[in-house]
């Protein structure tokens, strides 16, 4: 063969090699934080410092003993779009997305909170789904919220008076905090709010955690920034990220909070094409709960059906999958900051919307006792 055929076959080959390289995503952690929004997960780099712990693979099940738990689905209230007692509001645009209720989370009552943005409230169903007082609320653009175990809530309004508003358990308002100053130059790069005990933190990009303050509306003067998102038990920080987007992997890691050692990482090679990671939470008991969104694809990478949310449970010491389950995604195009919840005891509670209104979803991933 002539050698210039030869040589220019090799070329070849380093280019491909070197740019399915280029392409192959670090599975080493990312930089402290977390990506759980409803919007699709970006690639970010690999974090610098400490070594990452080994990556540890489940099977696109999680693990060979993860049953799926979809029988658990349950309804537990069901709101019309409004402005009345249990109602939700919308406002249907015909440019740009509609807006409506933006965030919800659980208190330890089982009471559900969910955020009238549209409104300008909070509306509250308690665990049997029986409508509650809606709480008033004097922000001009709030978008998400979180709660403490003291009750204390924290609302978000990072786009308008950009800051971190707190109201105590019978709503009525006991301080705020301010977003921009160290670490936020522009409010608007807040991409949640998270309570731990008495201390609220706010993420930024979906990947630095800070401390912002206490729920006594004192602010932190240091604004020092942690691992990841604290969990429930008190025992890790930890994050969670996509491999590639779209793609077929998702990456949880968590380090110890007293000594931040690495815990693990652990990879979940989801069955689905995912476009983002809309929940990463615990419970009480330490488990953790990853929720994403995709849709399934036939053999010739056409999406096949509609997007659906699988859930996946992680044991908290080695991260291990327990257990799945999924749900369909919601249809209605509104933006929203978080539509899945976490309820001390365990299981998940789910904001579906579609026309007609929403529909508040009970869902659990782990295993049947």
């Amino acid at each position: 063969m002539d050698r210039r055929w030869i040589f220019a076959a090799l070329v070849l080959g380093a280019l491909g090699l070197a740019a399915w390289l280029a392409r192959a995503p670090s599975v080493a952690p990312l930089q402290p934080g977390a990506v759980a929004s409803s919007a699709p997960a970006k690639p970010t780099a690999a974090s610098v410092g400490d070594s990452p712990s080994p990556v540890v693979a489940a099977s696109t099940s999680g693990s060979a003993n993860a049953p799926s738990n979809n029988s658990k689905t349950k309804e537990v209230a069901s709101f019309a779009w409004g402005s009345g007692k249990g109602e939700l509001g919308r406002i249907e645009r015909k440019e740009g997305n509609a807006e409506g209720p933006m965030s919800l989370v659980v208190d330890k009552d089982g009471t559900t909170w969910v955020l009238d943005q549209v409104n300008g409230r909070l509306v509250r169903v308690d665990k049997n789904g029986k409508p509650l007082e809606p709480i008033a609320l004097s922000l001009k653009a709030p978008q998400d919220l979180a709660i403490g175990k003291d009750g204390t809530v924290a609302v978000l309004d990072r786009l308008v008076d950009k800051q971190v508003a707190l109201y105590g358990p019978d709503g009525k308002p006991v301080g705020s905090l301010t977003l921009e100053g160290k670490g936020i130059e522009e409010g608007g790069a807040v991409s949640g709010v998270f309570v731990d005990g008495k201390k609220v933190y706010v993420e930024r990009e979906h990947e630095t955690v800070l401390r912002l303050g206490g729920t006594d509306g004192k602010a932190d003067p240091t604004r020092d920034e942690v691992p990841g998102r604290p969990t429930r038990d008190g025992s890790s920080w930890i994050r969670a990220w996509m491999g590639e987007v779209p793609g077929q992997r998702v990456f949880v890691a968590a380090r110890a909070r007293d000594t931040e050692a690495n815990r693990f990482t652990r990879q979940i090679n989801a069955t689905m094409v995912l476009t983002g990671i809309v929940l990463l939470d615990t419970d009480l008991a330490g488990t953790i709960y990853v929720g994403t969104l995709g849709s399934a694809v036939d053999d010739k990478g056409q999406t096949t059906g509609e997007p659906q949310i699988v859930l996946y449970c992680l044991e908290p010491l080695h991260g291990a999958v327990i257990g799945t389950t999924s749900a369909p995604a919601s249809l209605d195009p509104h933006e929203t900051f978080r539509e899945l919840a976490v309820a001390d005891e365990g299981g998940v509670l789910y904001l579906h919307r579609d026309a007609k209104g929403g529909k508040l979803l009970r869902l659990d991933c782990r295993p049947t006792p």
